[in-house]
């Protein structure tokens, strides 16, 4: 039984997942909770609460969710790739015997 990891416990211990799909939706989400946060701020501009750089970190931070996921992507594709293309031979096998 396999249960919920974050981006962070996914990197500490990277072979234990071959699809760490619970940690590359948590990655995303703590992006687009930033990026939300910076377009309702953004949007009122009578009310400019932040300063610029604390939007810059936000953007940084961001960008290093997304770097995350790209990472962990990558190292699904790497990791299931012979199994997608294993199970595709068997199939083609199967169909040639008759």
């Amino acid at each position: 039984m396999s249960c919920a990891i974050t981006p962070e416990e996914f990197f500490i211990k990277p072979k234990e997942s071959k699809f760490p799909i619970d940690a590359i939706n948590c990655a995303f989400a703590r992006a687009d909770a930033i990026l939300t946060m910076l377009i309702v701020t953004l949007s009122d501009q009578e009310n400019q609460q932040f300063h610029p750089h604390t939007i810059g970190d936000a953007l940084w931070q961001v960008q290093a969710n997304m770097e995350q996921i790209k990472c962990m992507t990558d190292h699904s594709y790497q990791a299931m790739h012979k199994h997608i293309y294993a199970s595709g031979r068997e199939h083609r096998l199967r169909a040639e015997r008759g």
